[in-house]
């Protein structure tokens, strides 16, 4: 419960809530092979503000940098290996907050294919 109080004369403020991050997809851990679609998606939530959405979400990757804003991406370009996806969401009073996933993307294209051999 917020409560405040004012027993002076004078003008006063209550600093704002900074909010919070809240990935939906993909989940911790989750799998996906180099090329294949990968899901991001997710949204703040603003104790001021209520449900934050659009352009005040960030997404990153510790291996491909920036990949864009909005509550749902879809991506097939991410880079082979481990991620560390990250959303930021920022309110109306500018604060902040993130949240985080680590995914893997597999590469299978170094993979060998065994073909059976037909002698006549």
């Amino acid at each position: 419960m917020n409560a405040g109080e004012d027993v002076s004369d004078g003008a006063f403020s209550a600093p704002g809530s900074p909010p919070q991050a809240v990935i939906l997809s993909p989940k911790e851990g989750a799998t996906a092979q180099m090329g294949k679609l990968v899901i991001l998606e997710g949204f703040g939530l603003d104790p001021d503000e209520g449900t934050i959405r659009g352009d005040a979400l960030r997404w990153t990757s510790d291996r491909d940098g920036f990949l864009g804003a909005g509550d749902e991406l879809l991506l097939h370009d991410l880079s082979p290996g481990q991620h560390r996806l990250t959303l930021e969401v920022t309110d109306g009073d500018g604060m902040k907050a993130a949240s985080s996933v680590i995914i893997s993307i597999t590469d299978d294209s170094n993979r060998l294919l065994y073909l059976p051999v037909i002698v006549r």
